[in-house]
């Protein structure tokens, strides 16, 4: 794979192209979202705008912010601890090798529930936005909902991430 340097550095620039590449794992363009480390494996120019690839992992902490994306369909699978999901009013938790899929126009949010959890997945077709926003979304004001669970909140700092990111908060409402 041309790409592939061996280097005792991790890659952190994905090749920008559309060539063969391996990554170890740790590797690729990493940015923390809300206490979580977000890694770009792939994106639009290594996939020719068919997909994006990420992964994030994380301690258990509060819930990503319900939002959703205009033209991005998101996969979460599961690769270890547990990982709960809410999308369209439901919301289930996925250990590792389960899968939720969420389409364009879904309002959703996720939140990880185990001490070291990590999901993966494509995002298609490829996302408008490079990487994971930077400290563009507010922490979320969770709720307890009718069954005594916490339910994630939504972003109240979205300003800009519908223009750049294609992120956008459901007090706007899809369509």
């Amino acid at each position: 794979m041309p790409y592939r340097v061996d280097s005792p550095t991790p890659l952190r620039e994905l090749p920008g192209e559309a060539v063969p590449y391996s990554l170890a794992d740790g590797e690729g363009r990493a940015h923390l979202l809300l206490g979580q480390v977000g890694r770009a494996l792939a994106g639009a120019e290594e996939t020719g705008n068919a997909m994006s690839v990420m992964t994030a992992l994380g301690p258990a902490d509060r819930p990503i912010p319900m939002h959703y994306h205009e033209k991005e369909h998101d996969f979460f699978l599961c690769v270890r601890g547990r990982i709960q999901v809410w999308a369209d009013g439901a919301s289930r938790i996925l250990g590792p090798g389960d899968i939720a899929s969420v389409p364009a126009g879904v309002v959703h949010a996720y939140q990880f529930h185990s001490h070291y959890s990590q999901f993966m997945g494509p995002i298609a077709p490829a996302s408008a936005r490079p990487t994971w926003p930077r400290s563009r979304c507010a922490r979320p004001s969770p709720s307890v909902n009718e069954y005594g669970t916490v339910s994630p909140g939504s972003s109240r700092s979205g300003v800009g991430l519908s223009t750049r990111y294609g992120i956008v908060s459901p007090s706007k409402g899809p369509g």
